[in-house]
């Protein structure tokens, strides 16, 4: 049996000085980018969600926030996934644990892709009907939704103004 497990880990060590240089620096790279998206989603959505939460006078809402925020725990596992990548021989007990963990996460994931759409538009029209927009710019950009319609002003911009103030 010791002598099984001996020619397990001297396969492992072997297949780990096997990774090349280019397959670490490509997973150092995507595991760069996923942990960068995952903070920028969690501090712009964070602060989003906290904003509505706390019914500030102003609040800056977005539709693709909440989908996003809610699959933070699938981006925290591909996190985890590339770090196994980077710093772990592929062997079969390897790989048994990420499928595990991947079934649930896709589950998790395809769950959440139908749930998070209607629980947007639900955050839209009760945590948001006390509060006035200001407007939309765009079908896929976020508005300003504020308690007095008269704080919307803030938010207007007019190109002829700018054009008056440089004469």
């Amino acid at each position: 049996m010791s002598e099984k497990r001996e020619n397990q880990e001297r396969m492992a060590r072997r297949a780990l000085k096997n990774i090349s240089v280019k397959v670490r620096l490509t997973a150092l790279f995507l595991f760069s980018c996923t942990t960068a998206a995952t903070v920028f989603i969690f501090t712009a959505g964070g602060s989003e969600l906290a904003d509505i939460l706390h019914k500030k006078d102003v609040v800056y809402y977005n539709w693709k926030t909440i989908p996003l925020f809610i699959w933070l725990p699938v981006f925290f596992y591909v996190d985890i996934l590339i770090v196994a990548m980077m710093f772990f021989p592929v062997t079969r007990n390897l790989l048994e644990y990420l499928l595990t963990g991947m079934k649930a996460v896709a589950v998790y994931g395809w769950l959440m892709l139908f749930l998070s759409i209607p629980l947007s538009l639900i955050i839209l029209l009760y945590p948001l009907g006390n509060y006035e927009s200001c407007g939309q710019k765009g079908p896929f950009s976020g508005s300003y939704y504020v308690k007095e319609i008269k704080m919307c002003e803030q938010f207007e911009y007019h190109p002829e103004k700018d054009k008056f103030n440089d004469k």
